[in-house]
């Protein structure tokens, strides 16, 4: 997660070190990292049961292969969705569980999968706001007129950059923030996570949320054929305070027990969308974010369709 203040950034810790696997995190935070220079090597093709394939990330833009001393890393959460199979990152002991067992790694216990409706933690955790409506938001989802907290907001989203080649997939989006909590050192130690080291600048929540992809199309491009369904899911942007001077940019969603990333493998691992169909899911889960220090702070996503403004992208969501 990276802080910024207006004009000024400064760097902080991530919640998860492991950027070649679980997608683009700021690592220099976490402890048993080494510094180096690599490559990105845009030669490299893949083929995917003999048709082209392009691994991308969760927001739909594609990922390039890394060299780095002759030897080549590839994006392993991205070939794992392609092969259907299970990853799991156990953020306790730092280790990444591939095929059986992988669902048990990620939760970081023995128990397997996680089913029903995840929980916050008790232990470390304070009590925070939450609420069981879900009627629709009367909000614009502004800076200034943000959601609120227990109601839903609808909108529709494509990404169609280089369309004619990366092809354009859209969906019709309904998000709903349950709850959100403050989450302590004990609260981090139940997860399985390790306390981010920047707490003197950021204060952590945990946060409940359910996200319903309906409708999703996919129109395909030269180097796109198809499109993964877990893709489709939003990002969480961060959070910016409310006066909109300081942001917190990033958010964990994956790694322990109940979070939206665990719940959304379940519906979705292996699942395509091709031209001409169109699929729908729901997913409640958990996800972390820092919010800026003493300020009070929204929880934000971003539209990822071209053409529209920058300060117009943003979604905005309130934490209490």
């Amino acid at each position: 997660m990276k802080k910024i203040r207006m004009k000024k950034s400064a760097f902080a810790a991530t919640l998860v070190a492991t950027s070649l696997v679980f997608g683009a995190v700021g690592a220099f935070g976490a402890t048993g990292l080494q510094k180096i220079t690599a490559y990105l090597n845009h030669d490299i093709k893949f083929n995917l049961n003999s048709s082209v394939w392009t691994p991308r990330s969760a927001d739909g833009s594609k990922i390039t292969p890394i060299t780095y001393e002759g030897t080549t890393y590839l994006p392993a959460r991205a070939i794992a969705d392609a092969v259907g199979t299970d990853i799991g990152w156990n953020g306790s002991t730092k280790t990444i569980s591939i095929g059986e067992g992988a669902a048990d790694a990620e939760a970081g216990s023995s128990t397997g999968a996680v089913t029903g409706t995840p929980t916050t933690p008790s232990t470390g955790t304070t009590t925070g706001t939450t609420t069981g409506s879900t009627a629709a938001s009367k909000n614009k989802g502004s800076l200034s007129d943000p959601i609120a907290l227990g109601t839903s907001y609808t909108y529709t989203d494509k990404s169609d950059y280089k369309p004619e080649k990366n092809g354009s997939y859209g969906a019709t989006y309904t998000i709903t923030v349950h709850k959100a909590a403050p989450i302590t050192s004990a609260g981090f130690e139940a997860l399985g996570l390790k306390q981010p080291d920047n707490t003197d600048e950021v204060n952590y929540m945990l946060v409940d949320l359910t996200i319903k992809i309906a409708d999703a199309w996919f129109k395909a491009g030269t180097d796109a054929k198809d499109m993964y369904l877990n893709i489709y899911r939003p990002n969480i942007w961060g959070t910016r305070s409310t006066d909109g001077t300081e942001s917190v940019i990033g958010s964990n969603d994956l790694g322990f027990e109940g979070s939206l990333y665990t719940k959304e493998r379940e519906q979705t691992v292996g699942i395509k969308v091709a031209p001409g169909e169109k699929k729908s899911y729901e997913v409640t889960g958990q996800a972390i974010v820092g919010v800026p220090k003493d300020k009070p702070g929204l929880l934000a996503f971003r539209k990822q369709a071209q053409g529209i403004e920058y300060n117009d992208s943003f979604i905005y969501f309130k934490l209490k």
